[in-house]
Formats: C-alpha cells, sequence, structure tokens
C-alpha cells in the first residue's frame, strides 16, 4: 500500500526504556508518511514493543534441556513451572515442554525495536489509505475464546494396539533348540548408571532418549501470519463473514488434517499448517468474489 499510494516512511524513537541489568527493553516508535511527489505529511502511526511479550519472555524446553535452576532436589522438574503437551507423530507419543524465563533476551533487542517500528508502520499506512474497514492489527484476539471448545473436541491419539502372545506348545511338541554359545559380560560401570537408566545416586532418570526428540517444528513466518490476518480481515469485512464462525471451521479443519489443537491463530501455526489455511482462505476469497460477480449481488459464500 505504501508504494501504491507514493508514499515514503521514516521513523522516530519517542520513548524508550533500556535496562540491560533487569532486563527491560521498550520503545515507543512514531511512524510519518510522506507524499514522495509533494513531501507533504500524509499520516502518522504510533506503536510500542517490549521485552515483556510472552514472545520474547518465555522459552519451551523440553526436560532434558532444563538447567538446575529448574529442577528440584530429586532432579525432576520444578512443580510451578507451566508445561505443554506435544504430540509427535513420528514417535506416536505425547511430549512435555517447559516455559522459562528467556536469560539470553539481551540478543533480541533489535528484533523488539524493527517489531515496534513495523506496528507503527502499520498504524499509519491504515490512517492513510482508509483501509481499517478492510484490514485490521486484532484480528487475533478472537480466538481465544474458540481454544478449550476445539479442545475438548480432539479425540487423543490412537493407541498401538499390542501383539498377541503365541501359544505356549506343550513340551513334547517344543522344536528342539540348538545350543547357543554364551556371550561374555558387558563391563559394568561403577561410576554411573547410565546405561541402566540411573543416576549416579541409583535413581531412575526422566530424561528421554537422544533419538526420541522430536525434530524442532517450523513455526509460521511474520509474512504467513499477516497473510492469513489480511485475508481473514477480507472475508470479514468485505464479503460479511461471521468472524466466529470462520475460527471455528479453521480449527476444524486444522484437526481434520493434523490432529493438533492450535490456541491461537495465526501465532501457533506451523509453516506447513499456515500454507494450509492459507490456501483454504485464498480459494474462499475467490469463490466469494466469483460468486458476487456471476449472481450481481454482494452475499456472502457459505463454504470454507
Amino acid at each position: 500500500m505504501v508504494k501504491l499510494f507514493g508514499l515514503a516512511d521514516t521513523y522516530s524513537v519517542m520513548e524508550q526504556t533500556l535496562d540491560w541489568d533487569k532486563p527491560f527493553f521498550f520503545f515507543q516508535i512514531k511512524c510519518v508518511l510522506r507524499s514522495m511527489k509533494s513531501d507533504k505529511v500524509v499520516s502518522e502511526g504510533m506503536g510500542n514493543c517490549n521485552s515483556m511479550e510472552d514472545r520474547f519472555r518465555w522459552r519451551w524446553l523440553f526436560p532434558n534441556e532444563l538447567s538446575a535452576e529448574h529442577m528440584d532436589e530429586a532432579k525432576k522438574p520444578l512443580a510451578t513451572l507451566k508445561t505443554k503437551q506435544i504430540y509427535s507423530k513420528q514417535h506416536k507419543r505425547y511430549y512435555t515442554m517447559y516455559r522459562v524465563e528467556n536469560d539470553n533476551i539481551h540478543t533480541l533487542v533489535n528484533t523488539i525495536l524493527k517489531m515496534g517500528e513495523k506496528r507503527s508502520l502499520i498504524d499509519a499506512v491504515l490512517h492513510a489509505t482508509r483501509l481499517s474497514d478492510l484490514f485490521t492489527q486484532d484480528m487475533e484476539d478472537i480466538y481465544q475464546d474458540y481454544v478449550e471448545e476445539v479442545k475438548e473436541e480432539v479425540k487423543e491419539a490412537p493407541k498401538e494396539e499390542k501383539p498377541k502372545p503365541k501359544t505356549k506348545l506343550p513340551e513334547a511338541e517344543k522344536p528342539v533348540e540348538k545350543a547357543k554359545k554364551a556371550k561374555p559380560p558387558k563391563e559394568e560401570r561403577a561410576d554411573t548408571g547410565e546405561e541402566l537408566g540411573l543416576d549416579k545416586e541409583g535413581r531412575p532418570t526422566e530424561k528421554p532418549p537422544e533419538e526420541e526428540i522430536p525434530d524442532a517444528v517450523v513455526m509460521a513466518t511474520e509474512d504467513q501470519k499477516n497473510s492469513i490476518l489480511g485475508m481473514l480481515g477480507t472475508l470479514t469485512d468485505t464479503y460479511e463473514r461471521d468472524p466466529e464462525e470462520l475460527v471455528k471451521i479453521i480449527h476444524e479443519r486444522l484437526v481434520k488434517k493434523f490432529g493438533e489443537v492450535r490456541a491461537k491463530i495465526p501465532n501457533d501455526l506451523t509453516e506447513e499448517e499456515a500454507k494450509f489455511v492459507m490456501k483454504g482462505l485464498n480459494a474462499t476469497i475467490q469463490k466469494a468474489h466469483k460468486e458476487i460477480e456471476e449472481a450481481g449481488r454482494e452475499e456472502p459464500p457459505e463454504e470454507f
């Protein structure tokens, strides 16, 4: 929209907090849009970002990634840590992840600054182009109401059936097995019991084997999130689709396709899930536009 309307953007920091000891970082940014032809100010926008937002403040770790400060005397994760369950399709089981404070927040100062600039730019563009009816910055707020409802509808992952035990043969019918050579006993380690799954004090360890840790999940990019919010805004404002019904349908399609619940759309979507949602929304917009052109009336489509 900035290029389409021939605008140039400039930024200035109106207020900032840089506390490297706490640590806490805050930026209040002002964006000014000027006409490239006349150099006159067209609009201004404000945006801010800080390190206490969830995306910057917290990290999610597996049990074997936790440090000693997050363990109790029995070397188990503290009961006060917030947890979430992640289902691995590869290993067909759930894994527990723990939320801890981000102890490396200093590396995100530039990211926080850029996020504040981006928000101020969006605010200025919406004022300059008068497109607030088509696009909005707060579409994600309507999704939280449906999290618990969708979670109740999701079925648990199918349990694997255990193989039935083979019928034992009578002693007389058992085949004669050839005598096998006895294998030399393995050397036992006196210092630790890692091979037996025990720690130095003889207690069982809780850490999952390294090979069972699922591969890192690639989350949706910022461009994908913005595209999803833009298409949702188009469907709700231009084609008068019910936002609550749209959210419910998207959740149902995600569960049917991937078998997992996403609490917040699009922030919690993986890259693959975001592509699936974008494809469905794009097809819905095209269908709605085509139906309106053919019928000569503005009615929203009935299918997602």
